[in-house]
């Protein structure tokens, strides 16, 4: 299976180009399934910034550069949901990427190694850059979270 769908995350929008047929029934759960697609020098990024315990504040840049698959259980308080042909349903997709990132300790982060990032804007920011090549254990580490917290939602 190869998406050819490529989407820029954010939860104010909708996409009608990801309906699809669930057949009507009830169920206890639903598992979604997203891909991501390594055609692109990375295929997720996901940026923010940390404090140093004993220094400045840096730029945090995570890149995802294989293939994944997101897993995202419909979180389902009632104990089923029934899906009925004749009525839409929209569901919405969150990921949890505070949760990506909790296995990530303080004492990780303060001993990542630290590069010069150039973001375009002039000078370069020091930033711990997370990917297959930098910071590699703090890579495996969100790599074995990336499916820690994430549900779909009925609306």
């Amino acid at each position: 299976l190869t998406p050819s769908l490529v989407i820029d995350f954010d939860n104010q929008k909708t996409f009608s180009e990801l309906n699809f047929d669930i057949p009507q029934g009830e169920y206890s759960s639903l598992l979604f399934k997203t891909y991501s697609n390594s055609n692109s020098s990375h295929n997720l990024s996901i940026r923010g910034q940390y404090k140093l315990s004993q220094g400045p504040t840096v730029d945090v840049i995570f890149e995802l550069k294989q293939n994944n698959v997101f897993s995202l259980l419909l979180d389902n308080s009632n104990g089923t949901t029934e899906l009925d042909k004749k009525v839409p349903a929209t569901f919405q997709l969150f990921y949890n990427v505070k949760s990506w990132f909790s296995g990530l300790t303080t004492s990780e982060l303060d001993n990542a190694t630290l590069i010069t990032y150039n973001n375009g804007l002039g000078l370069g920011n020091s930033t711990i850059l997370i990917n297959e090549s930098k910071n590699v254990n703090l890579y495996n580490l969100v790599l074995d979270r990336l499916n820690s917290g994430n549900k779909a939602i009925l609306k």
